[in-house]
Order: structure tokens, then C-alpha cells, then sequence
């Protein structure tokens, strides 16, 4: 066997340049997980603390980056976590999710937290895939699908906005999804 070659990294540091530490809100990696960051994005993102591939690119596939890595690419300046960086890289991650993963993971955290019943069925589908586009975390799901539905509906259709949704179909659709959900007692 070939023996690895073994190198370190860039110390990361917090916002004010110090060490980074919990005061700092610095929390473990399945922390990260239960706060709905995906483990394409964090390492999407920790890959680039103390490297870059010398283009412009932010967002990269587990393969992208395997194949970009290059050892003299690494800095030896000490890196920054930006949480809202992060979050950034992640919703991209989010908004790559196919629409079964979406359907999965999304639909989990509405099910987790007692919007539907079961995570499946054609609103849970469509929601999923709706809210894909619109988060940063999975956790922001919930709170994002709860706006939604609490929206002035009969306001909204006054508006001159409403028009091309009315005339594409979309509101009905979505009007039809909600009923049958409903009548198949798919939320609580």
C-alpha cells in the first residue's frame, strides 16, 4: 500500500478573527445537520475555507471537487466562517435536490413537525418542490410553507399579479391540491 500523504489545513477563525469556539456558535457537524444543512453543502463549503481552484466557482458536486483538488492550491492564511456564507452554499445545494430528495427530506421536516401526515402524496410532492426553490436550511421549510398558506388568497386575486397564475391554470391547480389533500386528511 501506498502511504497517504498527510497535510494541514488553514486554521479557520471566527468573524473577529479569533479562534473559533462555541461562544462563537460554533457547533457540531451533526448540529449542522439537525439545523437542516446538507452534508453537500458543508463540504462544499469547508472545502473552500483555505482553497480555491483558482476560477470563479462557488458551487461544486462531492465529484467537482475531487477532481478540481490540487494540493498547491491550498493557502496558508487562516480562513473565516461566514454563517451566512454557509447558509448561502447550502441553499444552492437545497435548490439541486431532485425532486425525489426533495420529496424526502422536505417532506420530513413537514411531517416532523405535524403539517401533513405522511410524507407523500401529490400536495406533500408539489410543496416539496415549491420550497426547494425558496430555502437556505430544511428547517426553513415549516415556517416557509406556513406563510404560504396563511397568504390573503381573495386580496391577492384583485391584484393585477394574480392574472397570469389565474390564466396558466396555476391557482386552480394549486386550489386542486390543497382539496384533495384535505379531503384524504393528509395534514393535521
Amino acid at each position: 500500500l501506498k502511504v497517504p500523504t498527510f497535510a494541514h489545513m488553514p486554521l479557520i477563525l471566527a468573524p473577529d478573527r479569533t479562534k473559533l469556539s462555541k461562544r462563537h456558535g460554533a457547533v457540531s457537524v451533526g448540529e449542522y445537520q439537525n439545523r437542516g444543512y446538507l452534508a453537500s453543502g458543508m463540504v462544499n463549503y469547508l472545502a473552500q475555507l483555505g482553497w480555491n481552484d483558482g476560477t470563479k466557482q462557488e458551487i461544486y458536486t462531492k465529484e467537482e471537487l475531487l477532481d478540481a483538488f490540487k494540493m498547491e492550491r491550498m493557502s496558508k492564511v487562516a480562513a473565516i466562517f461566514d454563517t451566512d456564507k454557509f447558509k448561502w452554499v447550502n441553499g444552492h445545494h437545497v435548490r439541486k435536490l431532485s425532486d425525489e430528495e426533495a420529496l424526502a427530506m422536505i417532506g420530513s421536516q413537514l411531517k416532523e413537525h405535524g403539517i401533513v401526515k405522511e410524507v407523500s402524496g401529490a400536495f406533500v410532492a408539489k410543496a416539496s418542490q415549491l420550497l426547494r426553490e425558496r430555502i437556505s436550511t430544511l428547517t426553513e421549510a415549516v415556517e416557509e410553507l406556513k406563510s404560504m398558506m396563511h397568504f390573503d388568497l381573495e386580496e391577492m386575486l384583485k391584484t393585477d399579479v394574480a392574472q397570469p397564475y389565474i390564466e396558466d391554470g396555476s391557482i386552480k391547480e394549486t386550489a386542486k391540491l390543497l382539496f384533495d389533500a384535505q379531503a384524504e386528511g393528509q395534514f393535521d
